[in-house]
């Protein structure tokens, strides 16, 4: 597709990037939520009214106390959830991989007739 002649002067040149400043750097880090985390997790109800309604109070430390009040007084699981897994880190999942060694899948049939049937064919048994 051509450019329109009169676009031309909009498109960039050969070489030149559409973002001079890169990415933004992040509003906070894990370790800026997870010290506000543990900061504002002990207090009571009245303290986090009074971190959410301060103007003065950080953005991060704001919505941290907000999630947190409404947790604790709605029981809201999910967004306990939320901050738990944002300051402290997702529960790491185990699972058993462990795989049987015994000579047959099925009990009590040996891995050779197993065999024999998978590679039986089907259309034998039919006539």
């Amino acid at each position: 597709m051509k450019t329109a002649e009169h676009l031309r002067k909009y498109c960039f040149k050969p070489g030149q990037s559409g973002n001079k400043n890169g990415r933004p750097k992040a509003l906070f880090t894990k370790a800026d939520v997870e010290v506000s985390f543990q900061r504002i997790a002990t207090l009571n109800l009245d303290q986090l009214d009074a971190i959410i309604k301060d103007p003065k109070t950080s953005n991060i430390d704001a919505s941290i106390a907000a999630i947190w009040k409404r947790a604790r007084t709605t029981a809201d699981y999910t967004a306990m959830e939320f901050l738990l897994s944002r300051a402290v880190g997702k529960v790491k999942e185990e699972i058993d991989q462990t795989t049987r060694t015994d000579d047959s899948v099925v009990k009590g049939v040996p891995t050779a007739k197993l065999l024999e049937l998978v590679n039986e064919d089907p259309d034998k048994k039919m006539a």
